[in-house]
């Protein structure tokens, strides 16, 4: 009896159609569930740049309302007239209650020292100085100023210049108010913030002068046991780069600008930890997808072997 020769071909073209559809099915199940965590996970990491920046936000508008307090009194005359001591005391004595500030002094135009809340540290210290000359040659805009950080003198305390201009009656420069800050002291602000193991919350200048930051991030993920395991691991991190070229970079990124100062808040979520649960799955369904499709093969070929006898 005479036998078709595309008998075993389309036994084998059907095998070979069936593991393909399924490779389809499996892929669009893994990449829509991608695109969900993701969306998700870019939500929440938004969601906490979004608290962190009110938090910061109130916490420098408590600093510039003292510095405002110090330029309001410095343009009475009366008050600056008052023996060195009362003028302090009334100058100084809301900054004096203000959380992280550390002392305030004040410039007149000629950017001599007038005043000063710390009595031990009457001088006039290079980042105070750059501050002055920042805040003079940026006069005309009229806004709060924050300069870079630096070390104390015991190199371990960190701390950053807050400033705003003295203006005359007559809108004529007339000095600079400095506030200077425990940044030390300010980073709890930040430190409480957890949303993953390896969440990094970055507070800085808008220049891109780090001010703030949570902790380092930990890139390295534990060595799987099982070489399985690992190719699978691989596979799930190529298809990820796939679906989304960005994962590559690691991290899923969300910024706020503050509101009312040149500063910018910047929440990293770790990819490994946000696609953890995803990556297991894709582990799994590799394994089943690669069972289903020596059998669905072996099947083929038998059928094919078969036809052929």
């Amino acid at each position: 009896m005479k036998r078709s020769v595309l008998g075993p071909a389309v036994a084998l073209s059907i095998g070979f159609l069936v593991i393909l559809l399924l490779a389809v099915a499996l892929l669009a199940l893994l990449a829509g569930e991608h695109k969900d965590i993701d969306s998700h996970a870019r939500d929440d990491a938004d969601r906490l740049a979004l608290v962190v920046e009110r938090e910061i936000s109130r916490n420098v508008d408590l600093i510039d309302l003292s510095i405002e307090a110090v330029v309001d009194g410095v343009e009475q005359p009366d008050l600056m007239g008052l023996s060195p001591a009362l003028r302090d005391q009334a100058l100084f004595s809301r900054a004096a209650a203000a959380r992280y500030i550390r002392n305030v002094s004040v410039f007149d135009a000629n950017g001599t020292l007038v005043a000063h809340s710390l009595d031990s540290e009457k001088k006039r210290d290079p980042p105070l100085r750059q501050a002055f000359l920042v805040a003079r040659e940026r006069s005309a805009a009229n806004q709060l100023l924050i300069g870079h950080p630096y070390l104390a003198g015991d190199r371990i305390t960190r701390l950053v210049t807050f400033s705003r201009s003295i203006w005359t009656t007559d809108r004529k420069f007339d000095g600079v108010v400095i506030a200077t800050v425990n940044l030390n002291d300010f980073s709890e602000l930040i430190l409480d913030v957890q949303n993953g193991d390896r969440t990094v919350v970055q507070v800085s200048l808008r220049d891109g002068t780090e001010l703030l930051r949570t902790r380092e991030r930990e890139d390295r993920s534990p060595i799987s046991d099982s070489a399985v395991q690992r190719l699978g691991e691989q596979f799930a991190l190529r298809l990820a780069r796939v679906i989304d070229p960005g994962a590559a970079r690691g991290a899923i990124t969300a910024r706020w600008g503050v509101v009312g100062a040149p500063m910018v808040v910047t929440v990293s979520l770790s990819s490994s930890d946000v696609f953890a649960d995803w990556t297991q799955r894709c582990v799994r369904i590799a394994l089943i997808f690669l069972a289903v499709s020596l059998v669905v093969a072996a099947v083929s070929a038998y059928l094919a072997v078969r036809h052929l006898g």
